[in-house]
């Protein structure tokens, strides 16, 4: 039996509710004019945040040269310390004047800069001050927004549809981004890309208040809810015993550490190491890669979030396969080009496993534990992410650069494996909101 066939019946379908190549799916929900305005300010202020990265780096590197670092490192800290805070506040209080109020703090924080830099008074303290806010801020806000969208799309497919086109817009932004910083700064001094920063959370707070109240962006309390910081442990706590009883999805969020482990050491070190080094295409070279797996990524989303998923556990451990198996032939590769095609084919795996963990997130658990789920699950990434990123150095010295990104690429080919045959028999149900 081809391959091919068994693919589409294993994981996918293309019916009319399926993948349509005239108008994809995550295309044809923009028809909602709720969907459309929350996208609208979503891809400005994504924009916004790449523009707030780029100039943080650069004043900072203007301070205190390469310890610029540090800066960006107190926005990570930030980021994660609010994680969990966030699921909760999503899951307590009205979604829709939690994201406006977050979008109007972030535009004040951020104005701040633009005004010093005019009183020649901008210092690095004001810098990481910013960037934790920032990072902190928005920790809070991605919950909300993630939890908030099977209020706006009720139907199944085009759920998956708003994840994917929510993730898709943020990957543009981290392709398109830069050069357009670049351009606007040959125009404009740098502070005022702050400035175009503040003026997009203001656009998208003003989006989501022209979507209306017909929506129900408050959820029902749980029974678990309680004041004070006990009930806020106890909370997270509750979801977490949720996430354990939900066997695919527990393990499915566990494999977020090599995962992450895997994504942070070879396309933040390994791809910049491959580049400089044995490929010895440089800055430019590592740049182009980073682009080939922006184009995959966005391509992925487009495909995945287009089609119907009949086993999405199985889907979410497929992607975790393509994933590793594209980091062991950016391993193998011998030529800048082999590279840039490997680096494309592992893109492709991304999607296929984070648009089906957050699509099974919303739609197995009940609506007041989805912020607080959803928050778990970028925790445990972010414990992921920063462990790639210590134990990098450490393994290209001990491998070498080739090997070192062979043995990523096993690790989460391993991982992906093992899940798919754990899971092989599983049926997609929802358990936990039906319970």
């Amino acid at each position: 039996m081809p391959f091919g066939f068994y693919f589409r019946r294993t994981f996918v379908s293309f019916g009319d509710a399926g993948y349509n190549l005239a108008m994809p799916k995550i295309l044809s929900i923009l028809r909602h004019r709720q969907i459309f305005l929350l996208w609208f300010g979503r891809l400005l202020s994504a924009f916004g945040d790449r523009f707030f990265d780029i100039s943080v780096v650069w004043l900072s590197v203007q301070i205190v040269g390469s310890e610029a670092g540090f800066i960006l490192a107190a926005g990570s800290i930030s980021s994660f310390l609010a994680g969990l805070i966030g699921g909760v506040l999503a899951d307590r209080w009205d979604r829709q004047k939690l994201m406006i109020s977050i979008d109007i703090v972030r535009a004040t924080s951020i104005l701040t800069l633009p005004l010093a830099a005019f009183l020649d008074e901008i210092t690095l303290i004001h810098l990481a001050i910013a960037a934790a806010i920032e990072g902190a801020l928005g920790s809070l806000f991605d919950p909300a927004l993630q939890a908030s969208l099977p209020q706006l799309l009720e139907d199944e497919q085009e759920l998956q549809a708003g994840n994917a086109l929510i993730d898709v817009t943020m990957r543009i932004s981290q392709i398109f981004a830069p050069g357009l910083a670049g351009f606007l700064i040959a125009m404009i001094p740098v502070q005022h890309l702050f400035t175009i920063d503040a003026a997009t959370f203001i656009i998208s707070g003003l989006s989501l208040f022209a979507i209306g109240r017909k929506f129900n962006w408050r959820p029902e309390p749980s029974a678990e809810t309680a004041i004070g910081t006990q009930g806020v442990l106890a909370e997270i706590q509750g979801a977490f015993e949720l996430v354990r009883q939900h066997r695919p999805m527990f393990w499915g969020i566990l494999t977020y550490i090599p995962f992450n482990i895997a994504w942070a050491g070879s396309m933040m070190v390994g791809l910049a190491l491959l580049a400089d080094g044995p490929l010895d295409a440089g800055a430019q070279g590592y740049g182009l890669l980073f682009t080939a797996y922006g184009i995959g990524s966005v391509l992925g989303n487009i495909v995945v979030g287009s089609m119907t998923i009949k086993r999405r556990v199985l889907m979410l451990f497929a992607g975790q396969v393509v994933f590793g198996v594209g980091i062991i032939l950016v391993g193998l590769s011998q030529s800048f080009w082999m590279a840039a095609v490997a680096t494309f084919l592992a893109a492709l795996g991304t999607p296929m496993a984070d648009l089906m963990m957050l699509f099974m997130i919303q739609s197995d658990f009940p609506a007041s534990q989805v912020g607080k789920v959803i928050s778990f699950r970028f925790t445990i990434s972010n414990i992921g992410y920063s462990a790639g990123l210590l134990l990098a150095a450490y393994l290209f010295q001990w491998l070498a650069i080739r090997p070192g990104l062979m043995f990523l690429g096993i690790l989460i080919l391993m991982t992906g494996l093992v899940g798919l045959i754990r899971f092989r028999s599983n049926v997609d149900q929802n358990p936990i909101r039906s319970a």
